[in-house]
């Protein structure tokens, strides 16, 4: 059914994952996207790629706007783009997909960059999915607090154990980007567990004890109907999904 997906930012992270599991091509960073312009159509174009190296904030929007506007140039039917739970406001109500979103001067660079490539999507009026996830754990996930706690239980971190998370596995991502593009499903969604956990109770499910620091995350109050909808297993818990994670890659 999905003969050609090409699949960015496939060295590491939920990139990774997407290419083992598609088993398709892949858009690293020693790759020119405009090589595969005049290339036969895609059925789908998965974005993940996002170059964090560059320390100017400017010089690092301009470099991924510059990215993402080469990748869309490609031929495809579907594209799909892997944004950000960041991208709402802070503080912010209930965290819904029909929300305004808007760039502040306050924004990093991240922020900032996928806010724009999600009104580029949106005024291209084209067949794309916009997923905009939590916390991601998976084989092949980047480091962040729970991976460094699970290799380090006394590591010291920046963030203040109130911190709230919520997490989602590279699996479910994949299963749901899969069910998707099989019944033409497009939009806008939350791709998250049907609640949070705090920073604490993740360390004592991973059974450390770190030093906190004073940063408190919170990543807001999330609708994940819309997800749910596509995949009934985002109605799982946060805790559920990392019970998961340990038990599969202890």
């Amino acid at each position: 059914m999905f003969e050609r997906i090409l699949v960015t930012g496939t060295k590491s992270g939920l990139g990774a994952a997407l290419l083992d599991r598609f088993g398709t091509a892949a858009l690293t960073r020693e790759d020119d996207p405009a090589d595969l312009k005049d290339d036969n159509i895609y059925d789908a174009i998965i974005h993940c790629a996002f170059d964090h190296a560059i320390f100017d904030n400017n010089s690092k929007i301009r470099s991924n706007l510059a990215l993402f506007d080469a990748v869309r140039i490609i031929p495809c039917k579907r594209f799909v783009y892997i944004s950000s739970i960041d991208v709402y406001p802070t503080p912010a109500g209930r965290r819904q997909e029909d929300m305004p979103i808007t760039a502040t001067r306050d924004d990093n660079a991240y922020r900032a960059t996928k806010i724009a490539c999600e009104a580029r999507l949106l005024a291209d009026c084209g067949q794309f999915l916009i997923l905009r996830p939590t916390a991601l754990l998976g084989a092949k996930a980047r480091p962040n607090s729970l991976m460094r706690m699970r290799s380090d239980p006394s590591c010291k971190l920046t963030l203040a154990p109130e911190s709230a998370f919520n997490y989602v596995l590279h699996r479910q991502i994949s299963d749901f980007i899969y069910s998707a593009l099989r019944n033409d499903v497009t939009g806008i969604f939350n791709i998250a567990s049907a609640d949070n956990i705090s920073l604490g109770e993740v360390a004592e499910l991973v059974n450390a004890q770190p030093e906190y620091g004073k940063f408190r995350y919170e990543v807001g109050n999330i609708d994940n109907r819309k997800a749910q909808s596509v995949l009934t297993e985002f109605a799982r818990s946060s805790r559920s999904v990392i019970e998961e994670f340990m038990k599969t890659f202890e």
